[in-house]
């Protein structure tokens, strides 16, 4: 919705989505199921004027509502633990692009708190961060090149365990860099 001539707000509500999923393998056998994710909700807005623009937006997800759905007493427990220890995330998201002349300068950032977490500390967040440069070739034509850091912080370092000192998952932390490059043509 165009709220001004500068300003744009936006709603959007995402069903979930079915994966059919079939495996086959020595370990596990042949599975034959259904994946469902959780419902996405979500708002944002830009601004912008003839030189910049700027948007920013966040999405609520529940993700103790994904479901494996199948007749697999196995999958059971896989839901159980859905419930138990996947919480709802609030993933938000910035970005801006400043014009001068023929050249585009854009930043960004990401923010995903982990669903097995119900903190929002700083290690439990992964992190993206992005800068990029455009140059307008033709009317029609961009090229493009971002470099894009990410940080995915899997919460504090070391083995985690539930309250019945049962194992969940190894903890982690890592980086991964990428530098992206594009030619943008419309017709």
């Amino acid at each position: 919705v165009q709220a001004t001539p500068r300003l744009r707000v936006g709603i959007t509500a995402e069903s979930p989505t079915f994966y059919r999923i079939k495996e086959t393998g020595v370990t596990f056998g042949d599975n034959d199921f259904t994946m469902m994710s959780p419902w996405r909700i979500a708002a944002g807005l830009l601004v912008s004027s003839p030189n910049m623009l700027f948007t920013a937006d966040a999405e609520f997800v529940d993700w103790s509502q994904a479901r494996f759905l199948t007749d697999d007493p196995y999958f059971d427990q896989e839901n159980a633990f859905a419930r138990r220890y996947l919480n709802p995330v609030l993933n938000t998201r910035l970005g801006g692009e400043v014009l001068f002349g023929r050249i585009a300068l854009r930043a960004g950032a990401a923010f995903q708190p982990d669903p097995r977490f119900e903190s929002f500390e700083t290690e439990t967040i992964r992190r993206h961060y992005s800068a990029g440069l455009g140059v307008r070739l033709t009317h029609n034509a961009w090229a493009d090149a971002a470099f894009i850091h990410t940080q995915l912080a899997d919460g504090p370092r070391g083995q985690v365990f539930d309250e019945d000192g049962y194992y969940l998952w190894e903890a982690d932390h890592s980086f991964r860099n990428a530098l992206q490059i594009g030619l943008d043509m419309r017709f």
